[in-house]
């Protein structure tokens, strides 16, 4: 009141229309669909224990959009509404079936009154991959540390990161190194290494996480431990490979690691497990072969008695001496087909280069459509026009570009717009089943 209205403020604060009007339902201080906290795996079985604690006339309908929960009496019924009575307490029993957020929400009295409303988070378990450090997805700018020893700077703190300066490395106390994810992410565990300085290893022991959502306000992951932080243990020499989990997993846009015991001198290198917060981005099966190589097509390719850049070739991280698809003109009017079989929500896809001999070709810039029937194709359009997104700077390293919104569609083409020496593309699409946004 003394921000909003002042002198002389002519709202009367007993008025019952201004009561009623700024009057809201809170828990614990928390409004309407910022409790935290409510985060469940999908297809475990989660209680969530009900009390009606209004007055004696209230009747309160429990709703749990998109999931059903099951009510055991002498018989198990399964609903999406439940209703608590005066003083009643009861129990039910959900097995999240479908990944997303959703709203929890109460409905009060015999007209259904506005009440209470919560969102909560089902997760995809079987959703973890590498968000981006190792294949250089995650940007130099999105690293930043408290110091640096040298050269070491943050930018190197990537798993596998190769040279002579190959990791983050401070002799500072109470150092930390974070991430920037630019968006919310879903969190699940981490990998850590360290590094060799000529005889030396250097590597981190132990250390603490913290996690944010703004960059501001910080919080201790603290998982099911009972103290008030939990304490990782980390690596026992230079190279080897420490993966730690997060359970229950972490939900943040920055996370920031601490270490606490290490040889030599603080040194790290590492990359991040998870998945983003609708739990739709899992390899739909380029490189894992999930798709079949007669599934995937193109407007031509390059094949000779020695040697075939046919399109089964375009999967990530193949390796060979012919290890990418190739079309036999360099043309803006050719294009690669991949072939779902059936409708799924696309929500990425990864590009990568390959080299034939001394000559590294990839491809810079490209365009996509898809279509539902192969027959009747749409562009990814950006204010009307076709969009074009920004590919790969060399042959070796993958780049993801997000589909916003994502594509729901069975057949997608990527069509090269711009690339260097040749057309030569290995890919992979990230995505989920369609069911997953009912």
């Amino acid at each position: 009141m003394e921000r909003n209205c002042r002198p002389p403020c002519r709202i009367q604060q007993d008025n019952p229309d201004f009561k009623r009007n700024h009057s809201f339902h809170a828990i614990n201080g928390y409004v309407r669909d910022t409790l935290p906290g409510l985060m469940m795996a999908q297809q475990q079985r989660v209680r969530w224990h009900l009390l009606n604690m209004g007055s004696t006339e209230d009747i309160h309908s429990v709703h749990f959009h998109g999931q059903l929960f099951s009510v055991r009496t002498n018989q198990e019924y399964r609903m999406g509404v439940y209703n608590l009575y005066p003083g009643v307490f009861g129990t039910v029993e959900m097995w999240p079936s479908h990944a997303g957020i959703w709203r929890v929400e109460c409905k009060v009295g015999e007209h259904q009154q506005a009440g209470m409303s919560a969102l909560f988070l089902v997760y995809n378990l079987n959703c973890q991959s590498a968000l981006g450090l190792a294949s250089g997805h995650i940007a130099d700018s999105q690293i930043t540390a408290s110091g640096q020893y040298g050269q070491w700077a943050p930018r190197l703190a990537r798993l596998d990161n190769t040279g002579s300066i190959n990791a983050w490395s401070t002799d500072r106390s109470n150092a930390w190194i974070q991430v920037d994810l630019l968006h919310l992410m879903i969190i699940h565990g981490i990998k850590t290494q360290g590094a060799r300085q000529k005889f030396s290893s250097l590597y981190i022991s132990q250390f603490v996480v913290f996690y944010s959502l703004d960059g501001q306000r910080w919080r201790r992951y603290k998982g099911n431990s009972t103290s008030t932080q939990m304490l990782f243990f980390a690596n026992v020499d230079a190279t080897g490979v420490k993966e730690n989990r997060f359970n229950p997993p972490i939900i943040a846009r920055y996370i920031r690691i601490n270490p606490t015991h290490y040889s030599i001198r603080t040194t790290l290198r590492m990359e991040l497990i998870g998945c983003d917060l609708n739990s739709c981005s899992m390899p739909l099966g380029m490189e894992n072969g999930g798709i079949p190589n007669q599934r995937i097509s193109a407007s031509s390719y390059i094949s000779t008695v020695l040697s075939s850049w046919s399109p089964s070739q375009a999967r990530l991280n193949r390796q060979g001496r012919t290890n990418a698809w190739r079309p036999k003109t360099n043309s803006p009017s050719e294009w690669l087909q991949v072939d779902f079989e059936v409708t799924k929500k696309v929500t990425a896809i990864i590009t990568q280069g390959a080299k034939a001999v001394f000559t590294n070709m990839f491809v810079k810039e490209f365009a996509v459509s898809s279509s539902q029937n192969g027959v009747h194709w749409s562009p990814v359009l950006q204010d009307g026009k076709e969009k074009i997104f920004k590919a790969n700077q060399d042959h070796t390293g993958a780049v993801m570009n997000t589909l916003e919104p994502p594509l729901f569609a069975r057949y997608v083409r990527i069509h090269p717009r711009r690339w260097h020496n040749y057309i030569a593309l290995r890919t992979e699409f990230l995505g989920c089943d369609t069911q997953q946004e009912y």
